[in-house]
């Protein structure tokens, strides 16, 4: 090579020495003639044409090259240098035979030179004979056995045609020639990695960047295997350290923001790759590496002002101007995303993603013709890709053709038939098709392409849950599908939705409240929620979600039966507020069943049953007169406690309270009836309902007041709080804590005639408020005066 630098310098030097023979005068001097150069000296001449020969070179022109350097051999033909420069350029025009020619002579001009064989062997290569090739090798390195360029050679090849041991020893004999060669470390560690003994790559990486700072294919691959082992944190570590021996190298600024991606770390990777930017802004890698962090933050605009930036710079990257329509598609720019994606088509007609995504643009306008035109073009162009029968069937299924959707998925499913989405969309089209159990086969052979396919337990569950089959079921799968995903609102949607159709509404409600909050406004999820708000009678509520649904998309496929239920509920609530708007539940109850008057007890058995029983007729009006009828209401909500007796105030005849007569089934009353309380006459305690339900007050007149006992018995006073009803010859008997005791005299008629006779009064009945009790929390004691009726059921 110092040879061929003198031959060089020595032509630019001499070519003065070249002369040309003047022009003939006495010939047309019009036609210009260019004469050939004669030189004084031959060594000019070989000078001259090497240097034509180089130049050539260097531009390109092999052939012209060829040209000079044959003229250059025909002055100096014992040059070994110049006839395996000449091999290297025929073995470059694809002329193999004549370029092993000039090889073969250069090596046998210099028998001890290396040169000549890494020239053989690399052509030998170039052909594919490899057993030739590593011949050559062979012998340059027993020419030269501490060169490391015939070692290295050799290693190369052998990493080519895959015989890594062969590599990993020539890579060991270089060490041994040559104990600190970063090459021989750096490509043993590339052999640790295609072997994949990750501890051992690590080693010789480390080795060779240890040896040699500047060598930045090793600080790559120490990176890339950090990566592949899953230790991000590493390899950010090597990365930073490779671009502090080499800060020119953005290729490890690239890695570095990739990284920080896939940690999350997106602050971290956007002022990486920021800096980046500003050191090479005219490089369009960097722009589009700066957009795609910008995308995975969604910060759109930024992002499609660096994929602009990026187009600008280079306005042939289809790849930039892809990246910057599929931002403008999630930014909502459909106008513009459409206007590039048009613009990649231009440039290549033959592009099917520009399709597809044209296509899913179409569809979101709702043309679907269009979108189905476009998928079919993109067919037609890669009819063995399978995931474009995909988005074609899903095409056809927006557009409502299912049948056409179906024969599109199962044509994709014949040329891959456990592709899972394929699978998974069939199932789709089948429960579409009314298909159950089609769907339900389709969805479980997805389930054993991928267990953990989220979507495909969902719906297989949400479909139980929706024909109301297999409901435990249904809530295993989908519990299960939120395992997987439990921040899915959908999944939690179907969650509810199978409590709903158990019964289980406040479960429901709590779940579909939740779904709501997670995914994005759906009309479904939205009507789902109403219907759970009316089951928990919050009818006004129930309203809200179902106008919240119509509004989502009224054009819905359910916004017909939507508006049903909307309709039907304000209808119900006009007929509830004119039979007693406002008025609790117990009262309401009341007021839409039949009043009858409850058969007489037989017994004290019978009797409790009839305690709870006779409620129903009673409640409307008993709970609008006293506080005790009030706490009877609330009794009914809970059914009352019979452990104790109560704990009567005294002092006000309001505390008075008769018992039951108790009879026996001959109608007399048994001794027992009075030294063990009826069910009605059990003490509660302090705070708690009342279960004394079968008695009400009246007025017959402003100052009097009149208690009526079921069954059939009533008796008036004046409302004085110191006088006792004695006129009606009952005995009070004071018991131990102060209270109260009332004892009722034995009917002398028969049970069943006393049960039958019914109060009348002496005068209209006038309604009384309610007054406060200790029980102000129950259903009945919060209601209004116009929810009281103005008459009292019979």
């Amino acid at each position: 090579m110092t040879r061929i630098a003198t031959i060089v310098s020595a032509a630019l030097l001499l070519a003065g020495c070249a002369s040309t023979l003047p022009p003939d005068h006495g010939g047309d001097q019009s036609a210009e003639t260019t004469q050939p150069l004669r030189f004084r000296d031959p060594r000019a001449a070989a000078y001259y044409y090497y240097s034509v020969a180089q130049m050539n070179a260097r531009a390109g022109r092999l052939q012209e090259a060829i040209a000079a350097l044959r003229g250059v051999l025909e002055r100096d033909p014992d040059s070994s240098e110049l006839w395996g420069q000449l091999a290297q350029w025929l073995a470059r025009t694809n002329d193999p035979v004549r370029a092993i020619e000039a090889a073969q002579k250069a090596a046998a001009l210099e028998p001890l030179s290396p040169v000549p064989h890494l020239t053989l062997s690399d052509i030998f290569r170039r052909q594919r004979r490899f057993a030739d090739s590593e011949a050559e090798l062979e012998k340059a390195i027993l020419l030269a056995p501490k060169s490391s360029d015939s070692y290295l050679a050799l290693a190369q090849q052998h990493i080519e045609q895959r015989q890594l041991d062969k590599a990993r020893a020539v890579l060991l004999r270089l060490v041994a020639a040559q104990p600190n060669s970063a090459q021989a470390y750096h490509l043993l560690g590339r052999v640790a990695i295609d072997s994949e003994q990750w501890d051992e790559a690590i080693a010789r990486l480390k080795r060779a960047v240890e040896i040699d700072p500047d060598l930045d294919p090793a600080w790559m691959a120490l990176g890339f295997v950090y990566e592949t082992r899953q230790k991000p944190e590493e390899a950010l570590k090597v990365y930073r350290q490779a671009l502090q021996a080499n800060p020119d190298n953005m290729a490890f600024v690239e890695r570095l923001g990739d990284v920080l991606v896939r940690l999350g770390r997106f602050k971290e990777a956007q002022g990486e790759v920021e800096s980046l930017a500003d050191s090479a802004p005219r490089d369009p890698r960097v722009w589009i590496k700066l957009g795609a962090i910008y995308y995975e933050q969604k910060q759109y605009e930024r992002a499609a002002s660096s994929f602009r930036k990026a187009v600008e710079l280079e306005p042939g990257n289809l790849r930039a101007r892809y990246f910057l329509a599929t931002t403008l598609m999630d930014a909502g720019k459909d106008a513009e995303a459409q206007g590039e994606l048009e613009k990649i088509l231009t440039a290549d007609p033959r592009s099917v993603d520009a399709r597809v995504q044209l296509a899913f643009l179409y569809g979101r306008a709702k043309k679907h013709d269009d979108a189905i035109k476009a998928l079919q073009e993109a067919v037609n162009i890669e009819p063995k890709r399978a995931e474009l029968f995909l988005y074609l069937g899903t095409a056809y299924f927006r557009a409502q053709q299912y049948d056409r959707a179906l024969a599109s998925l199962q044509e994709g499913l014949g040329i891959d038939a456990k592709n899972r989405d394929l699978t998974f969309q069939t199932g789709v089209v089948y429960e579409k098709q009314g298909r159950f159990d089609d769907a339900i086969a389709a969805f479980r052979k997805v389930l054993v392409i991928d267990p953990k396919h989220a979507e495909s337990y969902n719906y297989i569950g949400y479909m139980y849950a929706e024909r109301g089959v297999n409901l435990e079921e249904a809530v295993r799968l989908i519990s299960k599908a939120l395992d997987f995903e439990p921040e899915n609102g959908y999944f939690i949607d179907s969650l509810g939705w199978a409590y709903y159709q158990q019964g289980r509404y406040p479960e429901a409600l709590r779940e579909l409240k939740r779904a709501v909050s997670l995914a994005k406004e759906d009309p479904v999820l939205y009507e789902h929620l109403g219907d759970a708000y009316l089951k928990n009678n919050l009818s006004n509520e129930a309203i809200e979600a179902w106008e919240k649904s119509l509004k989502t998309d009224p054009d819905a496929p359910t916004a017909p039966q939507v508006r049903t239920k909307i309709k039907e509920t304000r209808e119900s609530q006009t007929r509830a507020k004119a039979s007693g708007a406002g008025a609790p539940r117990c009262l309401r109850e009341s007021l839409s069943r039949p009043r009858s008057r409850p058969p007489a007890p037989r017994s004290r058995g019978a009797q409790r049953l009839s305690t709870t029983s006779a409620l129903r007729p009673i409640c409307a009006y008993a709970a609008a007169t006293v506080s005790i009828a009030s706490r009877a209401c609330s009794s009914f909500e809970r059914p009352p406690s019979f452990a104790s007796k109560p704990s009567l105030p005294s002092g006000h005849p309001s505390s008075w309270s008769p018992p039951m007569p108790t009879r026996s089934r001959s109608g007399k009353s048994p001794s027992s009836a009075l030294s063990s309380p009826a069910p009605h006459r059990t003490r509660r305690s302090a705070g708690s309902a009342s279960p004394w339900v079968r008695r009400s007050w009246w007025r017959s007149s402003p100052a009097t007041r009149c208690l009526r006992a079921t069954p059939g018995r009533g008796k008036c006073w004046p409302l004085t709080p110191s006088v006792h009803p004695s006129r009606s010859k009952r005995r009070m008997d004071a018991s131990a804590s102060g209270s109260i005791r009332l004892r009722a005299p034995r009917d002398r008629s028969s049970g069943r005639a006393a049960l039958n006779r019914r109060v009348s009064s002496s005068g209209p009945r006038a309604r009384i408020s309610p007054r406060s009790t200790a029980s102000s929390k129950s259903t009945c004691a919060t209601r209004t005066r116009s929810a009281i009726p103005d008459s009292t059921p019979s």
